[in-house]
């Protein structure tokens, strides 16, 4: 008989040392579930290395332990072998060097000649045995991360955790529950079907503060009552809620609330599309003195205090102001799409919130630019 999805995991997991755990965005829901994955193996007695290939994470989600050992690219996943015979030539002295981006190895024998018959190469092993991708729709969402490294995906079990019907389902195990809240949620599921008390404190942190973060405190469309039930589970097992929504809401830097200030005044909304707006310059960064990390916060600010609103669009100048560069988010709710609403724009991301890059023009041409672009892409 055919192993279910929670056997077929407990029996990768079973055979399993050392785990890569890979996320596309380093959201609230992707943070918290990588954080409390690590941990919940991590207390299995495996290894484990959290990955986001842009990862700029944000302030509000470093009162989790384990965010800081987030890394922004997968680390060598193999050994190179250089093996050289030197039964015969011995060796007499050996030294290296880097030059041009090559590595140059000297050997002088003690007796005789070495020649390329006394070389052989060979690499080792990866270092993982099982990749966890979370909030990733497919592959090619990993960018860099899997293109660098096609042949570890090719040659690892994968297991895929999302949320979404749009998911490619590219994984060897697939954890797609259209009716979860959020992949925090589905992992909890998972870990009380392995094991209950493996969960901590911490890890139950995590996952509430990922399925917290999704839900924008439980307030998104739909929350079914088997969410509520996973949350209550959680806080009984020790997550601490208002530790969560102290750091996710309570807590604002004053860098924040001054470049919260700045959206307020440039904020537009069109009624009839529900389109909630807002540009910020570069000097409201510097009279801010906030960083680009805090974006993703003024866009939340915007949805909880904006019932109305259906997608909410946050373009900000770059940097350096000479290039003309602006960067666009767009977060959008169910019923729309984020990455085809901005297809013009080659956005990235997923289905909720895309970003995208418009050069050589001005903040005011490129709110115009946008803007017109959505609407017409609504009618």
């Amino acid at each position: 008989m055919a192993l279910n999805v929670t056997e077929q995991i407990k029996h990768l997991l079973s055979n399993s040392r050392h785990a890569l755990v890979i996320f596309s965005h380093a959201d609230g829901d992707s943070i918290g579930s990588a954080t409390a994955l690590a941990g919940f193996l991590e207390k299995r007695n495996m290894r484990v290395d959290m990955v986001c290939s842009d990862i700029d994470l944000p302030k509000k989600y470093q009162f989790l332990s384990r965010s800081q050992d987030i890394l922004p690219g997968i680390p060598h996943a193999q050994k190179f072998l250089l093996t050289i015979d030197i039964a015969d030539a011995g060796v007499e002295e050996l030294s290296y060097d880097i030059k041009d981006q090559k590595l140059n190895i000297f050997i002088t024998p003690k007796h005789g000649l070495l020649s390329s018959q006394h070389v052989q190469t060979a690499q080792s092993e990866f270092r993982y045995d099982v990749i966890f991708c979370i909030n990733t729709l497919d592959r090619t969402q990993m960018g860099s991360l899997y293109q660098k490294n096609a042949a570890l995906f090719s040659s690892m079990p994968l297991v895929n955790i999302d949320t979404r019907a749009e998911n490619e389902m590219f994984g060897q195990i697939n954890m797609v529950d259209m009716t979860a809240s959020s992949s925090a949620e589905i992992l909890a599921t998972l870990f009380k079907q392995l094991n209950t008390h493996t969960i901590d404190a911490e890890i139950a942190t995590a996952l509430l503060t990922g399925m917290i973060a999704k839900t924008h405190s439980f307030k998104a469309e739909n929350i079914k009552p088997h969410t509520l039930q996973t949350a209550g589970a959680l806080v009984g097992m020790g997550a601490d809620r208002e530790f969560i929504i102290h750091h996710l809401y309570q807590t604002k830097t004053l860098s924040m609330l001054r470049l919260w200030g700045q959206a307020l005044a440039h904020l537009n909304f069109d009624k009839e599309h529900g389109l909630l707006s807002t540009t910020i310059t570069r000097e409201d960064f510097i009279r801010s003195g906030a960083s680009h990390d805090e974006l993703y916060d003024i866009i939340d600010e915007l949805i909880v205090n904006s019932p109305e609103q259906k997608m909410t669009l946050l373009l900000h100048e770059h940097e350096d102001a000479a290039q003309g560069q602006i960067h666009g988010i767009l977060q959008v709710s169910k019923k729309n799409n984020a990455l085809s609403l901005t297809e013009a724009f080659k956005p990235t991301g997923d289905e909720h919130r895309a970003s995208f890059i418009l050069r050589g023009m001005s903040l005011k041409q490129a709110e115009e630019t946008v803007y017109q672009e959505i609407t017409n892409k609504l009618k």
